[in-house]
């Protein structure tokens, strides 16, 4: 692929456009303004393909809304994607992330992502709403410890 992926923050006025879409995509999008939240648009040669955010819990994060418009998918960007978010999350300090799907946990697990009993969730991921009441309780919790960056900053780079 020789078309660079692009990123933006989602502003508070591109909420509602993310809401529909992830609506739209059958995923949870009930709490997408609330604080600890951050979203990104994603573009490839100016066409948007998806989206993505991270929900920051201190040092862990969800992986949240990873959702590559449909007539993008089965081209690798979905890795692409989660990649960005994982630098982005290590940027910040992040140091591990977790995610629950109810459909795509072969991919996470081509990615890295660990399959692991919901119960082993750190306490501050289990309170969130996602694992409380937006995600039913058959989804599939994945998690994976992002490598150390020397570079990482103070953790406030997307708060």
């Amino acid at each position: 692929m020789t078309s660079a992926l692009q990123s933006t923050r989602v502003s508070p006025a591109g909420l509602a456009a993310l809401a529909q879409a992830l609506r739209e995509a059958g995923l949870p999008e009930e709490d997408v303004a609330l604080p600890a939240r951050v979203f990104y648009a994603f573009h490839l040669d100016g066409q948007p393909i998806g989206y993505a955010g991270l929900e920051a819990h201190g040092s862990a994060a969800l992986l949240r809304s990873v959702l590559i418009a449909t007539q993008h998918r089965k081209r690798g960007l979905g890795s692409l994607v989660v990649g960005e978010m994982e630098r982005l999350a290590r940027d910040s300090g992040i140091e591990s992330l977790h995610l629950l799907t109810t459909n795509q946990a072969p991919f996470f697990e081509r990615i890295g992502y660990l399959p692991t009993p919901r119960q082993l969730a750190p306490a501050e991921i289990a309170e969130t709403a996602q694992f409380k009441s937006l995600c039913p309780a058959s989804a599939s919790y994945l998690r994976k410890t992002l490598a150390r960056n020397s570079t990482a900053g103070d953790g406030t780079a997307w708060q």
